[in-house]
């Protein structure tokens, strides 16, 4: 949770159990217990509560989740209940995370049920010494008729656009897409602790829940820069390692969206501190 108070207590009680608690108000908190498991392999149990507003460009959400987890890296399973008003709804999720690969499905199992599918590659290639190529391929599909909260929005990962932001929009409302396609490319020259970047972002929001169709959708609108649901942009970035122990990095990057989708600018510059 961003702009809050967060308290870390380790070995609650005495019982290996650590917990924290993040605080945004009165109304917006999250809780979260956890306790190592070692058996043949050790393995977490862990527990969270949450209440916090979903904001999405369609409108606000009250949400009130709990959520049970059983943790074996690189598998995590967990049985879960999310309370948006008058719409309760039971889920339950598999996601496997590991160097380079993230996949992750939720399946939906109140009436009117529904399956979200994600899955994210991270590959890298070394080209020369000092220079690399970086990219990240990530793609998403929902089966069924999902909430609205539950709907893909994009932006996160296209430098240069809100999150969220990037939506096919009816009757000019971004109501989120049912699959979506995004590609990044990253051409990182090392230099000491220097590392200098240019970069290639692509997101598509599309709604058909069919890949496929998505793909032949992006290949006709791909020149279309009035649509909401394309975003791209090209930029440059450097990045600094703070901690060498923990990874933490300081990033600074321009970015030049490429389409007029509305919520940007002609450039953006961003600094984030990865600590």
């Amino acid at each position: 949770m961003k702009n809050s108070l967060n308290i870390h207590l380790p070995n609650l009680f005495g019982r290996a159990i650590n917990s924290k608690v993040s605080l945004s108000s009165l109304t917006d908190y999250k809780i979260e217990l956890s306790k190592p498991v070692l058996t043949k392999r050790l393995f977490f149990l862990n527990f969270f509560n949450e209440n916090h507003i979903v904001r999405l460009p369609c409108g606000n959400f009250s949400m009130n989740k709990s959520e049970v987890e059983l943790k074996v890296s690189p598998v995590s399973m967990a049985v879960g209940l999310e309370k948006a008003p008058d719409n309760p709804r039971k889920y339950a999720r598999v996601n496997y995370e590991s160097k380079g690969v993230n996949l992750g499905i939720k399946q939906d199992i109140s009436p009117n049920p529904f399956t979200k599918f994600e899955l994210a590659v991270k590959p890298t290639l070394d080209l020369f010494k000092g220079l690399k190529l970086e990219t990240r391929f990530g793609l998403g599909s929902i089966f069924g008729n999902p909430p609205q909260y539950d709907k893909f929005y994009l932006g996160k990962n296209v430098k240069g656009y809100k999150d969220k932001f990037i939506s096919p929009t009816d009757y000019n409302v971004k109501n989120g897409g049912l699959s979506y396609l995004e590609v990044t490319t990253k051409l990182l020259f090392s230099m000491n602790k220097l590392n200098l970047y240019a970069f290639n972002s692509f997101g598509y929001n599309s709604r058909q829940r069919n890949l496929t169709k998505t793909l032949n959708e992006i290949q006709k609108e791909i020149y279309n820069k009035d649509n909401s649901a394309f975003g791209h942009s090209i930029g440059l970035g450097v990045s600094v390692p703070v901690n060498k122990e923990t990874g933490s990095l300081l990033d600074a990057t321009l970015s030049f969206p490429l389409t007029n989708n509305s919520n940007i600018e002609k450039y953006q510059f961003d600094l984030n501190f990865d600590f």
